[in-house]
C-alpha cells in the first residue's frame, strides 16, 4: 500500500512539473504545491530511503527531479554540504533544458531556496543571501524566499533591507513575516 502511495504521488509530481514547469505566470500556490509534494514524497518514503532510491535513478539517468528529491532529503538529515551539491545539480540541469532567461520555470526557483535554507544551515549567510536572491529573481513572488533573506539579512546587520524583505513577504501572504517584523523592525 505504502508503494502505490509513494508511485501516486510521484506520478502526480511528474503530471505537476510537465504542465507548470514552463511557466513562470502562475501564482504562488503553485511553487508552494511544488515544494509541499516534494516534502510529502519524501516524508512517505523516509529520507534515507529517498536517497537511496534517487541515487539508483541518478546513476541511470542524471536529472534535475532526482538531484531535488535528493537534495531535499539530505537536507532534512542536516547533510547541508550534500543538499547544496545537488541542488547545484539540479539547478545546472534545469538551466540546460529550460534556458538561462527568466523564463526557466518557478519550480527551478526552489533549488536556489532549499540552497538558501542549506546554506542558512552552515551558517553561510552571504551564500544563503545570494541564493535567495536568485530565488526571488526567478520567481519575483515568492514570499517564502522575501522572508528567508529578510532573516539572513538581518543576521548579516542588514536591518532596514531585512525588514522591508520581511515587510514583502507579508504583502505577498506570509504571515509569519509580521511576526518577525515585531521582533526585529518595530524599535
Amino acid at each position: 500500500m505504502k508503494i502505490k502511495k509513494i508511485l501516486f504521488v510521484y506520478m502526480y509530481f511528474i503530471s505537476f512539473n510537465f504542465c507548470f514547469g514552463q511557466n513562470n505566470e502562475i501564482g504562488n500556490s503553485t511553487y508552494k504545491s511544488f515544494r509541499r509534494l516534494q516534502t510529502t514524497i519524501i516524508e512517505a518514503e523516509g529520507p534515507l530511503e529517498t536517497i537511496k532510491i534517487e541515487t539508483d535513478k541518478i546513476n541511470v539517468d542524471p536529472n534535475e527531479t532526482s538531484y531535488s528529491f535528493r537534495g531535499l532529503a539530505k537536507l532534512k538529515l542536516q547533510d547541508y554540504r550534500g543538499a547544496i551539491i545537488d541542488f547545484a545539480k539540479a539547478i545546472e540541469i534545469c538551466k540546460k533544458e529550460k534556458g538561462k532567461s527568466n523564463s526557466i520555470g518557478q519550480h527551478c526557483n526552489n533549488y536556489y531556496y532549499y540552497s538558501g535554507l542549506a546554506r542558512i544551515g552552515l551558517e553561510d549567510y552571504f551564500g544563503a543571501k545570494s541564493d535567495f536572491n536568485l530565488a526571488i529573481f526567478y520567481n519575483t513572488n515568492d514570499d517564502e524566499a522575501y522572508f528567508q533573506r529578510g532573516i539572513v539579512r538581518i543576521k548579516l546587520k542588514e536591518l532596514n533591507e531585512g525588514c522591508l524583505d520581511l515587510s514583502k513577504a507579508g504583502e505577498l501572504g506570509n504571515s509569519q513575516a509580521y511576526v518577525q517584523i515585531k521582533n526585529y523592525c518595530a524599535k
